[in-house]
C-alpha cells in the first residue's frame, strides 16, 4: 500500500473567524516580532516575522519545514496558529479588559503559554486572592483577573514580565543580548494602560 503523499506548503482552515480582539492583538504583536530572524543562540531558531518559529510552523503544516518556508508564511497561517494554539488556551475570550488579553497574548507568543497564567495568578494573589498556581486559565484565574482594575493589572504585569527576562539573563549570560529588546518588549505593555 502507497503512503499518502504530505501535502506541502501553507495550512489554511476554512470558514475561521478570528475574533477581533485577537486582531488588534495580533497588529499589536506583530510589531514587537519585528520581521523574519534566524539569530544564532535564539532557542527558536528561524522565527517568521510574525514571530512563528520554525518548529511550530513544522508541528502545524505536519512536515519538518524548511527556513524559507517560514520566511515565506502568509500571515493568515500565523493567525490561525495564534488563535487556536494561544489565543484559545489562553481563554483570552473571557477576558473583560482588550487591553489586558492584549498584554496576555503578546507574552504569550514570547514566553509560552504556561507563563502569563502563572503570573496572572501570582499578581491576583498579591492583591488578596488565593488562587492556586498551577499555569492554567481556570474560571477561578479568570474571574480574579477580571475583577482587577487593568491599569493595576498591566503595571504589576509589566514588572513581573521585565523581572523574568532578566532572570532569564542572570541564568544564562549567552541570552544577554536578547535583553534590550526583551526589557522593551516588558515596558511597552504599559502603553497599553487606557487602551480599549
Amino acid at each position: 500500500m502507497k503512503k499518502a503523499e504530505i501535502q506541502r506548503g501553507p495550512k489554511i482552515l476554512p470558514n475561521v473567524i478570528i475574533p477581533d480582539a485577537l486582531k488588534k492583538a495580533l497588529k499589536y504583536t506583530f510589531v514587537n516580532e519585528g520581521g523574519y530572524s534566524d539569530v544564532a543562540g535564539d532557542s527558536g531558531g528561524a522565527t517568521s516575522g510574525f514571530g512563528i518559529i520554525i518548529s511550530e510552523l513544522s508541528r502545524w503544516r505536519g512536515y519538518s519545514v524548511s527556513k524559507q518556508e517560514v520566511r515565506d508564511m502568509p500571515e493568515e497561517e500565523a493567525n490561525q496558529i495564534y488563535y487556536f494554539w494561544y489565543w484559545k488556551p489562553l481563554e483570552l475570550d473571557s477576558v473583560n479588559a482588550a487591553n489586558v488579553s492584549c498584554a496576555i497574548f503578546d507574552i504569550g507568543v514570547v514566553r509560552g503559554i504556561g507563563y502569563p497564567p502563572k503570573q496572572i495568578q501570582l499578581i491576583c494573589n498579591d492583591h488578596g486572592n488565593h488562587l492556586a498556581v498551577d499555569r492554567h486559565m481556570g474560571h477561578l484565574t479568570l474571574a480574579a483577573l477580571n475583577a482587577m482594575d487593568p491599569s493595576v493589572f498591566l503595571r504589576d504585569f509589566s514588572s513581573r514580565v521585565e523581572a523574568g527576562f532578566r532572570a532569564i539573563v542572570a541564568n544564562n549570560s549567552t541570552q544577554a543580548k536578547f535583553l534590550k529588546g526583551w526589557v522593551n518588549r516588558a515596558r511597552r505593555l504599559l502603553t497599553l494602560i487606557g487602551a480599549k
